[in-house]
């Protein structure tokens, strides 16, 4: 695995780990 590779992937999962931790964030508040 090259950092070609590792950068975008990381990059991608830090995103998607940030949209759900807000998405819950944001799931609490609405109960």
């Amino acid at each position: 695995m090259t950092i070609g590779i590792l950068v975008p992937a990381i990059t991608f999962f830090f995103v998607n780990t940030s949209s759900d931790w807000r998405y819950v964030l944001h799931a609490q508040k609405a109960t």
